[in-house]
């Protein structure tokens, strides 16, 4: 379950188990969501504000999140200032365009991951990320995963802006502010 503001009204709904489209709007996660073996896509201008202390989770997952010059990328952030994070295993993730913003470490953590968004044997393939305000030790974990990319952009980062475990990277720039 997750809520999502309809017509500015919070409406309760139910993830089905193969098929999601993360609409273009605001969507609030308020409690921890797991996509299971699913294809899932976030449309261009999509927001998603994940509360404090929950995980939004994808394993083995199709997922792409998509952009166009009229609404541009998809946006994940922390809801009131500090927020919760995003676990992605073994999963195809194609990116346009991503800002995430205020992410923190999950808070139920078995698995020993330290950063905002969390990248687990999977193939990630990506145009541009923004990660701006990361509120855990790493912003990007990578572990046992490929990740390639055009444009990977951290400002205002803490601590790591990446950290990465046997996996293999070949990003083409990467732009470190603050």
């Amino acid at each position: 379950q997750f809520t999502r503001t309809i017509n500015n009204k919070p409406r309760v709904v139910e993830p089905p188990k193969s098929f999601y489209i993360f609409k273009r709007g605001e969507h609030y996660i308020n409690e921890d969501l797991d996509f299971e073996s699913g294809n899932i896509l976030f449309e261009p201008g999509s927001l998603v504000c994940i509360r404090k202390n929950v995980t939004l989770s994808f394993n083995n997952s199709n997922i792409i999140l998509d952009s166009d010059n009229s609404h541009g990328g998809v946006s994940i952030k922390g809801c009131n200032g500090k927020g919760g994070s995003v676990i992605v295993k073994a999963s195809s993730l194609k990116i346009k365009s991503l800002d995430l913003k205020r992410l923190s470490a999950p808070n139920k953590n078995s698995l020993g991951l330290y950063a905002g968004l969390n990248l687990i044997n999977s193939r990630v393939v990506f145009d541009k990320i923004t990660i701006r305000e990361s509120m855990s030790e790493d912003a990007i974990n990578v572990v046992d995963s490929q990740f390639k990319g055009r444009v990977l952009k951290f400002n205002s980062i803490s601590s790591d802006g990446l950290d990465s475990d046997n996996s293999l990277m070949k990003i083409q720039n990467i732009y470190c502010n603050s």
